[in-house]
């Protein structure tokens, strides 16, 4: 009888290593083999996200949003969200659904604390051109609807933050780029990025929700880049 189950959930369920393709003889979760799971680069959590120093060491960081990394922005994280944001592979965005949802597990009062979980919103005229939010994309079905909320638009139009020397940076930092609703007002608000590179882009949308009186805003990203 174990066998017939068995033979059923493999004609059901992934049978091969969405990385390197290996058949899987049994159930994994992440739809990775036990191989590929163990160089995922998951964050540590010694390092602080924000300022990307030991926390032994970080005390600039004591006024500034937090930021929660799941994920180093390395070799398999970069080349899937690669392939999901130009190419329109949305097997990558199943798995990074996966692997959130396993993160949240393992972090199981993380999200308590919040009131809305915000994606960060991209520009009108990116999203007609790449037909989807990643940011938005990669969290759906993941929270509870009435956490998961859009109050947010992008209205000014921004290069890539890799494209952007310095300077250029900042001056996006203090632009006002995006356009906020009233609905976070003493709100504890945890804003969700696919990637957090110069952080100019999120910490400018922080900036804004904590003009419409938000009581405390967060960053929660998939992947952090070492720069």
């Amino acid at each position: 009888m174990f066998f017939k189950k068995n033979n059923l959930l493999k004609n059901i369920l992934p049978q091969w290593c969405y990385s390197c393709k290996n058949y899987l003889e049994f159930y994994s979760e992440s739809g990775l083999c036990s191989a590929c799971s163990e160089k995922l680069p998951w964050w540590n959590s010694d390092i602080c996200g924000n300022c990307l120093e030991p926390l032994l060491y970080c005390y600039r960081c004591k006024d500034q949003p937090s930021i929660y990394p799941i994920f180093a922005y390395e070799k398999l994280i970069s080349s899937w969200l690669t392939s999901l944001k130009y190419n329109r592979n949305f097997y990558a965005a199943r798995l990074f659904q996966k692997l959130i949802r396993i993160w949240l597990r393992q972090n199981p009062h993380f999200l308590e604390k919040y009131d809305f979980v915000v994606p960060l919103p991209t520009h009108p005229y990116k999203f007609f051109l790449r037909g989807f939010n990643p940011s938005s994309y990669l969290i759906k079905n993941l929270f509870d609807t009435k956490k998961l909320i859009n109050i947010a638009d992008k209205t000014r139009w921004t290069k890539p933050q890799t494209s952007l020397q310095y300077y250029q940076r900042i001056k996006i930092l203090n632009k006002k780029i995006f356009q906020i609703s009233d609905k976070v007002k003493e709100k504890k608000v945890l804003v969700f990025d696919d990637v957090v590179t110069t952080k100019s882009s999120v910490l400018n949308l922080v900036r804004q929700i904590k003009k419409k009186k938000a009581k405390e805003v967060d960053v929660l990203c998939l992947a952090r880049v070492f720069l």
